[in-house]
């Protein structure tokens, strides 16, 4: 029989289209998702309209040089015919021909054909005892030589299918139930994605960056990702394949598909199969699937072999509880934590070792602000992290070391450990970026930022994580330029425009803070931003107008839900200023839920000092692994203590600990400068606040400007009052629009005037 090779053709047939060179089929305009093996079914039916084609010889054209039997075909057509329902049904579409084949029955049109020559396939003749006799020899050497031909073409096929080391990014298309079964929901493609993404040779782009890429495409976040759409999204992501899974009933059985697929041209990369026994055996036959398809993509067996842990032990492994994690996962990740919750617990309830359950747990009541429970939940998940895969111990080890134990060093090694081994997931160097700025490592939190924005260049955080991290290590022209293309992309939201009036004001530049504060205006970035302004007024000395700000964030935050607590901070402050009375009051509000820290220093410093140290005891003994706790908030209290019972000089040697995180904030460096000030060292305490003024990117914070102050102090003391008055001015300059009634003020504007009488009338000398 003649059959034409695939033309580069339009065909039509009733409501439907197939565009053979793109692989697409569309019904009235709408894509239908199709596996390749499937649209490759329906191309041959198109091609061969009207007439009955065999079983045999679809199976030697559709499967040419593959182990393949009736059940691989039968289960294509039963999917095609799934597929083409719409009304007529896809059984009169395509009508079997008892014990022969199947016929198309629709009329086709062809646009845009480009013949080809016909190729002649005759199938290989049934073997018979007769071939068996004489022959043997003739029959042995033919398969000899067709084996090897057959291995040449596999190794072919091979190399063609692996994925360049730059475009091995992957986008998961929905996976295809065509079982009925409703049950599996979500499971599948979940299951699917949690294989393949312990690759660390394969990039799985998450729901999130596919969600943002078809915002850009002005279609609907959670659009379903049929195979022609996933390609379109795979290509705008610089990707190189989509990978496609299916299900469908045989019998008692279950047949899964998982086909690889070019994600410009559509060509079939890898298609593997297997059969479940029940739905108790999906999930491995998954996990075997998606190693053949790693290794198929090109990555190593020892890769796999490490990274290709299961998603449930086989020995504890429940279909159920499967299928509850996957949607609690589908709620969280569209934004429902809250839902999810009763869905991981049913997931752990059925499954007692189920770590990946414990950890999405723990994130889902964290969402919900059920810290006690997530901390909870992510201790269980770090018990069992040897059951699951490297990358999701990797992520559970960050869960519990960041919110649980709080011990930084090993957070440190973890995401460094996984920066190595998945080089190309974004997330650990974000992680790595934030801790590093946290914790005052600037430079490394540049690099780290650097590192992470070219993996996730399409979200608003990748750029205020660099912009943060430029900005507090002091590189201002780096961090506006960075903020720019954010702008220019349209991807800057309140954390960007929030970041940038910040960077305005470390750059002395009220201009630009207020043109961030105009962008803001009547939209809901606007009470956070009032919020940082009121932080800005505070730091320069308008306590009034930073009240008056911060009320008015409140009241335009109350219909967002959005809270501020920065009570103990703010009283702080105001001891600072010389407004003792009002910083009790204030602290007299303040949580130690809050912020430990700052609740810790503020009520050493200037509230119930016996119950600072009583909390201070418990709180080091309850979290013997906290590491800011031990090496800067224990040091700054006790420092703080110190220094109200007059011990200075012992004052500026109990922050000796927290020399190493001097840096995440204005708080050490203050607080050594006051001890040093106060134990007659002023060079040590001139270079404790010139560490401050180095550093402006830090702020905006009251202790930037009030640094001026204690070095002017300081420089008198050493005998240089020309240096001395410069920063007097310096300070008087920053704070020339505060309260005129703050004694810190007043007392700054009396040093300044005795200093100017002094300086302009020196000591008569003796002749």
């Amino acid at each position: 029989m003649d059959v034409r090779a695939p033309p580069r053709a339009t065909f039509e047939f009733g409501p439907y289209r197939l565009d053979a060179a793109r692989g697409v089929l569309t019904r009235r305009g709408e894509p239908i998702a199709l596996t390749p093996r499937v649209l490759e079914t329906l191309l041959y039916l198109v091609e061969n309209p009207g007439r009955v084609v065999t079983k045999d010889e679809m199976l030697h054209a559709l499967w040419p040089g593959r182990i393949a039997d009736e059940t691989n075909l039968s289960q294509a057509i039963f999917t095609l015919r799934k597929a083409l329902a719409d009304g007529a049904g896809g059984d009169r579409l395509i009508v079997t021909a008892p014990g022969r084949g199947y016929r198309f029955t629709p009329e086709v049109r062809v646009e845009a054909a480009i013949p080809a020559p016909p190729r002649r396939i005759e199938p290989p003749p049934a073997p018979t005892r007769r071939q068996r006799g004489p022959w043997v020899a003739v029959v042995l050497c033919a398969a000899a030589l067709l084996g090897a031909a057959a291995i040449g073409a596999w190794i072919v096929h091979e190399r063609a299918s692996r994925l360049p080391a730059d475009k091995t990014g992957v986008i998961l298309a929905d996976f295809q139930n065509f079982t009925g079964e409703a049950v599996f929901g979500h499971v599948l493609g979940k299951a699917l994605e949690v294989d393949l993404a312990q690759s660390p040779f394969l990039r799985v782009t998450p729901q999130s960056q596919i969600r943002a890429t078809l915002e850009l495409m002005a279609l609907r976040g959670d659009a379903p990702l049929s195979d022609a759409l996933a390609r379109d999204v795979c290509v705008r992501d610089n990707g190189g394949a989509v990978i496609a899974g299916a299900i469908a009933a045989l019998g008692t059985h279950y047949l899964l598909t998982v086909t690889a697929s070019d994600c410009v041209t559509g060509r079939i990369l890898d298609e593997e199969k297997e059969q479940a026994d029940s739905k108790e055996g999906i999930a491995p036959a998954l996990d075997r699937l998606a190693s053949r398809t790693r290794q198929k993509l090109g990555e190593s067996q020892a890769s796999i072999a490490r990274f290709g842990v299961p998603l449930l032990p086989e020995r504890t492994g429940s279909f159920e509880a499967l299928r509850s994690y996957s949607d609690g996962v589908w709620l969280a990740d569209h934004g429902q934590s809250a839902d999810a919750v009763p869905l991981f617990r049913h997931a752990i309830a059925l499954d007692a070792n189920f770590a990946a359950a414990y950890e999405s747990l723990a994130v889902a009541l964290v969402n919900a602000r059920q810290y006690e429970a997530a901390a909870q939940a992510a201790t269980k998940a770090y018990e069992l992290r040897d059951y699951v895969s490297e990358r999701r111990k990797l992520l559970i080890v960050d869960i519990y070391t960041h919110d649980v134990s709080k011990d930084l060093d090993a957070e440190l090694d973890n995401l460094r450990l996984w920066t190595r081994l998945y080089p190309s997931d974004p997330s650990p160097w974000t992680s790595l970026a934030n801790l590093e700025s946290f914790i005052g490592r600037h430079q490394a939190a540049v690099e780290a930022a650097k590192r992470a924005l070219p993996l996730r260049g399409d979200v608003e955080s990748s750029y205020a994580i660099l912009i943060r991290a430029d900005m507090r290590a002091g590189l201002f022209d780096e961090a506006q330029a960075v903020g720019d293309r954010a702008i220019a992309k349209g991807l800057a939201g309140q954390n960007t425009h929030n970041l940038l009036m910040t960077l305005a004001y470390a750059r002395h530049d009220m201009a630009g803070v207020q043109k961030q504060l105009d962008w803001a205006r009547g939209r809901s970035a606007e009470p956070m931003m009032l919020f940082w302004a009121a932080k800005i007024a505070l730091a320069e000395g308008r306590l009034r107008q930073a009240t008056a700000l911060s009320d008015r964030a409140v009241d335009l935050g109350r219909s967002q839900a959005l809270t501020y607590q920065d009570q103990a901070a703010q009283a702080l402050t105001l001891a600072e200023f010389g407004l003792k009375d009002l910083a009790s009051a204030l602290l007299g509000e303040a949580s130690p839920d809050a912020d430990l820290e700052d609740y810790l220093h503020a009520t050493a410093a200037i509230g119930d000092a016996g119950r600072a140290e009583a909390e201070l005891t418990r709180d080091l003994a309850k979290r013997p692994s906290d590491t800011l706790l031990h090496r800067v908030y224990a040091p700054l209290t006790r420092a703080a203590l110190l220094l109200r019972r007059g011990e200075a000089a012992e004052a500026a040697r109990a922050l000796t600990p927290a020399s190493a995180y001097e840096l995440r904030d204005f708080d050490v460096p203050y607080e050594r400068g006051k001890a040093l000030l106060a134990a007659n060292d002023p060079a040590g305490a001139a270079a404790a606040f010139r560490l401050i003024l180095a550093n402006p990117g830090l702020g905006p914070d009251a202790e930037y400007p009030l640094a001026h102050l204690g070095v002017a102090r300081a420089l008198l003391r050493q005998g240089d009052p020309n240096g001395s008055r410069l920063e007097y001015e310096a300070f008087l300059g920053a704070w020339s629009g505060a309260d005129p009634d703050l004694p810190v003020l007043r007392e700054a504007k009396a040093e300044y005037a005795a200093l100017r009488a002094n300086v302009q009338s020196p000591a008569p000398t003796r002749g």
